[in-house]
């Protein structure tokens, strides 16, 4: 995170937005996007994808893979792997790694973090993000998107996502984890990761990289590109994208999402995910982490690192960041996190995912979040906002969604998708952009940007999005979509989403749903979920998927995992519609990570 050893927990995020200590707020996302000091609005996602000024659509990828602008196709992996033109294959995964031709297979994320065999742990995330020690905090991400000091224009995250003009709507996370048509609980990161049912730990990055078990490092890239051994480099990106050798370029990320040419709107994110149409309802956070049917605490990102069931409790974080048995918390995530030195060592990931010592099935999403069962530690993302230690308790996810100081932070993800207070109707999206009903406190992304009380009202977005000072804060999104000033109060994710004129003009995530004007100022997450003002758990998807009042009840986790309609009124968040507020509230969460009512109590 390019916190010095010593470094303040105010460095966090200054650092990760490459922030200098007397930056100012401005400075944040334009270094993240490579715009130089003077550059204009519009040249965000254009410098993230390289495109010249006039440069047409074809120049994005090209550019992010490095290739010169008259370069053939043959450079692209070429330079990728950074092998010269009489480079052999063998050299791929190699230089991927960072692994000398003598470089033995220990090497591996070792180089992936480029530190040295000595290295200290403070070079971590430097060198992943390719700081100089000295380094300028201008180069970060700059460096990791190969975007050059005269960066470049184009779509914007349509582009990045391939996503033709007329591009439809995704799915679900169910997709970004690749779950089969019946995909088991244990398909998960296993599957993000390649690994086999049987996969052992040792499988991890073997898998991701496509080498077989005596597998030679030649086969690396090879085979996250799936070039036949035989194939041609000239086979590279095409591959990656999946597109035919003469496949035009509106393949995209259709292919990238495996949807058909004709590719309806369900495919997106699903595909991604794997996850059948017919979709399992029990695979949730779960198998993200990796926790069996009886789910164990144990497995997380603990097997992503391939940590042993014995040493998972104490290693994960400290894998993950390579701290000694020891563990510092001055290094990576530890700091992310802001764990404090008592708690580093068996606190790592378990703190991440906020699963107790004794951490039962039901702590899933309160722990990601750092609600405690008493309330929220000092950790969690109430750190990552600036949350003082007096605060944490109660301030954790009711700032995260901006719920007033009644709001419950037990909930974890499941105030996410059901804020029952006074406040949670209006407040949702208010809350989430800091904003109170006065105006804006001095929370939110405008502690991400570091910007003072009295500026935080009108600065938040407009800070994200790079407005001057005398700019609107209703631009938002609306600039990442290059919507003029006069457009932009009723632009902003609606042109995101690519909703008419006559959309609303509330923004936030109910332009994200489609949610009327008249209805906007109340239905912002509530429509996020679909829940109605007569019955806010009635309504899910129903506007996602246009449905009927009538017809909501029955579809909601229908239409978001894709079951059947016999199946919807059996199954799922059918309990979650018809129990009492306080049930709700346990169900919620024993979906979300499947266990059952006994332990939901536990």
């Amino acid at each position: 995170m390019g916190i010095s050893k010593a470094g303040s927990r105010t460095e966090g995020l200054k650092h990760l937005m490459r922030i200098s200590k007397a930056g100012s707020r401005t400075e944040g996302l334009r270094h993240l996007m490579g715009i130089s000091k003077a550059g204009s609005r519009t040249e965000g996602l254009r410098h993230l994808m390289r495109t010249s000024k006039a440069g047409s659509r074809t120049e994005g990828l090209k550019h992010l893979m490095g290739i010169s602008k008259a370069g053939s196709r043959t450079e692209g992996l070429r330079h990728l792997m950074r092998t010269s033109k009489a480079g052999s294959r063998t050299e791929g995964l190699k230089h991927l790694m960072g692994i000398s031709k003598a470089g033995s297979r220990t090497e591996g994320l070792r180089h992936l973090m480029r530190t040295s065999k000595a290295g200290s742990r403070t070079e971590g995330l430097r060198h992943l993000m390719r700081i100089s020690k000295a380094g300028s905090r201008t180069e970060g991400l700059k460096h990791l998107m190969r975007i050059s000091k005269a960066g470049s224009r184009t779509e914007g995250l349509r582009h990045l996502m391939r996503i033709s003009k007329a591009g439809s709507r995704t799915e679900g996370l169910r997709h970004l984890m690749r779950i089969s048509k019946a995909g088991s609980r244990t398909e998960g990161l296993r599957h993000l990761m390649r690994i086999s049912k049987a996969g052992s730990r040792t499988e991890g990055l073997r898998h991701l990289m496509r080498t077989s078990k005596a597998g030679s490092r030649t086969e690396g890239l090879r085979h996250l590109m799936r070039t036949s051994k035989a194939g041609s480099r000239t086979e590279g990106l095409r591959h990656l994208m999946r597109t035919s050798k003469a496949g035009s370029r509106t393949e995209g990320l259709r292919h990238l999402m495996r949807t058909s040419k004709a590719g309806s709107r369900t495919e997106g994110l699903r595909h991604l995910m794997r996850i059948s149409k017919a979709g399992s309802r029990t695979e949730g956070l779960r198998h993200l982490m990796r926790t069996s049917k009886a789910g164990s605490t144990t497995e997380g990102l603990g097997h992503l690192m391939r940590i042993s069931k014995a040493d998972s409790r104490t290693e994960r974080l400290k894998h993950l960041m390579r701290t000694s048995k020891a563990g510092s918390t001055t290094e990576g995530l530890g700091h992310l996190m802001r764990i404090s030195k008592a708690d580093s060592r068996t606190e790592g990931l378990k703190h991440l995912m906020r699963i107790s010592k004794a951490g039962s099935r039901t702590e899933g999403l309160k722990h990601l979040m750092r609600t405690s069962k008493a309330g929220s530690t000092t950790e969690g993302l109430g750190h990552l906002m600036r949350i003082s230690k007096a605060d944490s308790r109660t301030e954790v996810l009711r700032h995260l969604m901006r719920t007033s100081k009644a709001g419950s932070t037990t909930e974890g993800l499941g105030h996410l998708m059901r804020i029952s207070k006074a406040d949670s109707r209006t407040e949702v999206l208010r809350h989430l952009m800091r904003t109170s009903k006065a105006g804006s406190t001095t929370e939110g992304l405008g502690h991400l940007m570091r910007i003072s009380k009295a500026d935080s009202r009108t600065e938040v977005l407009r800070h994200l999005m790079r407005t001057s000072k005398a700019g609107s804060t209703t631009e938002g999104l609306g600039h990442l979509m290059r919507i003029s000033k006069a457009d932009s109060r009723t632009e902003g994710l609606r042109h995101l989403m690519r909703t008419s004129k006559a959309g609303s003009t509330t923004e936030g995530l109910g332009h994200l749903m489609r949610i009327s004007k008249a209805d906007s100022r109340t239905e912002v997450l509530r429509h996020l979920m679909r829940t109605s003002k007569a019955d806010s758990t009635t309504e899910v998807l129903r506007q996602q998927m246009r449905m009927s009042k009538a017809d909501s009840r029955t579809e909601i986790l229908r239409h978001l995992m894709r079951i059947s309609k016999a199946e919807s009124r059996t199954e799922g968040l059918r309990q979650q519609m018809r129990m009492s507020k306080a049930d709700r509230r346990r169900e919620a969460l024993r979906q979300q990570m499947r266990i059952s009512k006994a332990d939901t109590k536990t």
